[in-house]
């Protein structure tokens, strides 16, 4: 049954439709802001919006039962967490003028309501049109679809007076999340339209979307056949001026694995953009709970990827095998769906009592105890304490520790996003005074720990060693079941998974094992970096992070010394690529960084020979031979391919010349200069890359040019050295060798 706020809103919907053509909601009925974008995410009022929800196909729209359907199926999506319906295919593709149909209009705006009057969102999925377009101008009654149809469909001007009676009616709707035009797009490859005219047919009806809505975003639809070179210039259409947005499906193998590509692009500053996972689904088939563990498998990549929002294909009744519908006839793939959904985000809050200082939002609780001076964390979904009787240090210990009282805590706002952030003030016998800090994040379940040195008038002193995080119990009420570290060594040693309670590591570390049957993951290590070396461990169950610097940072009488270092925990992502991978994505922005990110493999010319022992290929010529091959096999269809010729011969580094490559064999005729050998590479479409030894400057360059040198001190040239540990090497700091 629909409330009285719906009714009232119906009331005034009727009016608006019957007088001016289009919908006008009444204040207080719907939301007043729009939903907008602010870099990777959706945002309402300025906070973030994660879409959880699903499509609606299906639907009786041309039977007097509408309505109750509608509402129906609404109750049971809101009652379970969903806060977005896609609509879609409501338009009857009976014949070109159907689109006009004033019932198929009343139902549109009956859901949309609906949705309104349930504080949810819809996606207003106008591909329908798309394939009323295709059926109409089909001229193969046998195929499904052919060359004129596809031609009409994709027919910009065709859309115009479409895309105008659709903002006129709806873009002053709160409620509708965007427009998306049309998904799962004919492949150019299939030679029915080409790559040009399909980047084209988006950023028109794009702009004439938001030319006539500003109020509104766009999507281009969620596109498919992207992990192989279908034609289909996803970068360009999703980065279209008017559409800003990564919108795919994900069905086949082939769509998971081309979504880490899509997400890092997305991410990209020069991009930034939201991914958004506009549909996923998969038969019910006999087996519920093998299909709920397939669904619980795309959220988590939603998670891992940082998607905007996740829809799966389809609310609805069906109970047959071959249906994809979900509701409550399929209960364990219905109870992944309630129980992904986004928590809402509540900000972050600060409670002091009794002694003890909380910090906490939706997703994760921080208390300090300032009695025992110990802290513990929790994660609020489970109401789970993951760490307890956790200490702080400065030093080698923490001996004669008393905790000031005075809390001092502040707003935060910085590269991580906004929230809170409380400091805790450590003093011993006359010393100077450590301080740590810790922070919440708005809608993150990440702890982000700080440090610093406070020096009396009368004392100065060096921060050689602060830990955050000490003595700390992990899982202190549960057993964690066949537990497994991931070492995070920044390159410092090699990367492996090992079994037990036990590790030790640069930088960072995972553990991940069942609890109760139920995947748990931790992760901690450091986050910024400046002064401080980042050690972490775990020692049979026990946690630690530790930051060191073995001169220390001096910080004189009278001053406080705040470290731009911090560090990082996280206990409430339960998969582990999703929990290392948000754990990758704040490094990258405390630290401020930008790594230029590729998306296709690099063929090594020295790795090549060295590795297969089938001879050397590491000449100009012979790498133009193996991109050659990649193209005849067909390598080059899915992906471009990278070429990197290697000049590894010590006696070439710091020339950096052809003449140099070509006497050491590297450049070889007709490709003997490195413009040449990189014009051959791109003709094939290849992307040539190259490598040098940049700290090992060859003997004979080191004599001619000295000055270049660190110090300007050759004199231990001739010395013997590792290979990559000369005792004479390249100044890069020095102005002329930097031309």
């Amino acid at each position: 049954m629909m409330t009285s706020c719906a009714r009232k809103f119906l009331l005034t919907l009727t009016i608006g439709v019957s007088v001016f053509g289009h919908l006008s909601p009444t204040k207080g009925d719907v939301p007043a802001t729009f939903v907008g974008r602010s870099g990777q995410y959706l945002t309402v009022d300025g906070k973030r919006l994660n879409l959880h929800g699903g499509s609606l196909y299906g639907a009786p729209w041309r039977q007097d039962k509408f309505n109750q359907y509608i509402d129906t199926w609404l109750d049971c999506a809101h009652s379970n967490g969903i806060n977005t319906i896609r609509i879609c295919d409501f338009i009857d593709n009976r014949s070109e003028e159907q689109w006009k149909d004033a019932r198929t209009w009343s139902n549109v705006d009956y859901l949309l309501s609906a949705i309104a009057a349930r504080k949810m969102y819809a996606i207003l999925d106008l591909s329908t049109y798309r394939n009323l377009l295709e059926r109409s101008y089909k001229k193969d009654p046998k195929a499904d679809r052919d060359a004129a149809g596809v031609a009409a469909a994709y027919d910009p001007k065709r859309w115009e007076p479409f895309t105008a009676s659709v903002v006129a009616r709806y873009k002053n709707l709160p409620c509708i999340a965007f427009y998306s035009i049309a998904g799962e797009c004919d492949a150019p490859v299939q030679k029915r339209i080409t790559t040009e005219a399909l980047t084209g047919f988006f950023d028109k009806v794009s702009t004439q979307l938001r030319s006539g809505d500003p109020n509104h975003l766009v999507s281009s639809g969620g596109l498919e056949f992207l992990d192989w070179n279908s034609g289909i210039d996803w970068k360009a259409i999703f980065g279209l001026p008017n559409i800003q947005m990564a919108a795919v499906h994900v069905y086949s193998k082939g769509d998971i694995s081309v979504l880490p590509k899509i997400a890092e692009w997305s991410r990209q500053p020069s991009v930034n953009i939201p991914l958004v996972i506009e549909e996923f689904g998969m038969k019910q088939g006999e087996d519920d709970a093998a299909r709920a563990m397939q669904i619980r498998e795309i959220y988590a990549l939603g998670s891992r990827y940082a998607s905007a929002g996740t829809l799966f294909w389809n609310i609805g009744p069906e109970l047959s095998k071959g249906s994809c519908d979900l509701g409550p006839q399929t209960p364990a793939a219905w109870a992944v769906v309630r129980e992904s959904r986004p928590s809402p985000s509540t900000g972050v809050d600060i409670q002091e009592h009794d002694g003890k200082v909380s910090l906490s939002n939706e997703r994760v609780e921080l208390c300090f105890d300032l009695n025992k001076a110990t802290y513990s964390v929790t994660d609020v979904a489970t109401h789970e304490i993951v760490i307890a009787d956790a200490t702080v240090a400065m030093g080698n210990d923490g001996d004669g520790v008393r905790v000031n009282h005075t809390i001092r805590q502040e707003d935060v706002s910085d590269s991580l996003g906004k929230g809170k952030r409380v400091w805790i003030d450590l003093t011993t016998k006359e010393r100077p005074a450590g301080t740590f800090s810790f922070a919440v994040y708005e809608g993150k379940g990440m702890i982000v720990f700080g440090f610093g040195l406070k020096a009396p008038v009368w004392y100065s002193g060096r921060l050689m060693r602060a830990k955050p995080l000490s003595q700390a119990i992990l899982l202190p009420r549960k057993n964690l079941e066949h537990p497994q570290t991931l070492n995070g060594a920044s390159g410092a040693e090699k990367n492996q998974i090992v079994g037990g309670m036990t590790r030790v590591s640069e930088n960072s570390l995972m553990v991940t094992g069942l609890v109760e049957g139920k995947r748990r993951t931790i992760v901690w290590g450091g986050l910024a970096y400046k002064d401080f070396a980042k050690y972490v461990a775990l020692r049979d169950g026990v946690m630690e992070m530790s930051a060191d610097d073995p001169v220390g940072r001096l910080v004189d009488a009278g001053e406080t010394y705040i470290a731009d270092d911090s560090f990082y925990l996280d206990v409430t992502v339960a998969d582990p690529f999703a929990a290392l991978e948000q754990y990758g994505r704040a490094m990258r922005d405390a630290n401020h960084a930008h790594p230029n990110v590729y998306d296709f493999p690099v063929l090594c010319g020295w790795g090549v020979g060295n590795l297969s022992h089938q001879g050397d290929v590491n000449n100009s010529v012979k790498l133009v031979s193996e991109l050659e091959m990649a193209q005849k096999c067909g390598f080059t269809k899915y992906t471009k391919v990278a070429v990197r010729l290697e000049p590894d011969s010590n006696s070439e580094q710091g020339w950096w010349d052809d003449e140099h490559w070509s006497k050491n064999g590297h450049l070889v005729s007709p490709y003997e200069t490195f413009a040449k050998w990189c014009t051959a590479i791109r003709e094939r479409d290849g992307i040539p890359y190259t490598y040098f030894k940049v700290g090992i400057p060859a003997d004979d360059y080191s004599k001619a040019y000295p000055g270049h040198m660190l110090f300007k001190d050759i004199s231990r040239l001739g010395l013997k050295h590792a290979g990559h540990q000369p005792y004479v090497s390249c100044d890069y700091t020095d102005p002329d060798f930097q031309k």
